[in-house]
């Protein structure tokens, strides 16, 4: 049986609220086994922190901000990531962003800083309407990653 991390099941944009999809942990630790990433990150989509716990107990420095205010002292909170300028020494950009504002994410995010990842669904890529923002970008790599809930990585 699939888990609800592979989102398969659709939910309502009333049962969506601030369109947290959390990221499963095992699915940032199976990205740090395949993609070396710089010291200092930055998550602007930060959540609950559910991406941001594995970067950090690998060892990297996280800024981890959000819209929303999900109550943990060690993130930035009321910070609307479309507005803002890279962080200080942040050499990459790690993110599950918002899917409703997916695009627009994925655009400034490329704008402002040199390496991003994005932890998104495959249909993401798969759109003709968003080749504005994917084609001549820079894109290096798409990693699928398939994430099952009894399995680490498959």
């Amino acid at each position: 049986m699939l888990d609800h991390s592979c989102h398969i099941q659709r939910h309502p944009l009333a049962e969506r609220g601030n369109d947290l999809y959390e990221t499963p942990a095992v699915a940032v630790k199976a990205l740090l086994r395949v993609e070396h990433l710089p010291h200092r990150l930055w998550g602007p989509a930060c959540g609950r922190g559910v991406i941001v716990r594995p970067l950090r107990a690998a060892g990297h420095e996280v800024l981890a901000s959000d819209l929303v205010d999900y109550g943990n002292p060690t993130h930035f909170y009321r910070r609307d990531f479309l507005m803002e300028k890279l962080p200080t020494g942040c050499g990459a950009i790690v993110t599950n962003p918002p899917y409703k504002l997916a695009e627009e994410f994925a655009a400034h995010a490329i704008e402002i800083c040199p390496l991003v990842v994005m932890l998104m669904r495959l249909a993401f890529y798969e759109s003709e309407r968003r080749s504005h923002v994917l084609e001549n970008c820079g894109l290096v790599r798409i990693i699928a990653l398939w994430v099952h809930s009894r399995c680490d990585l498959l």
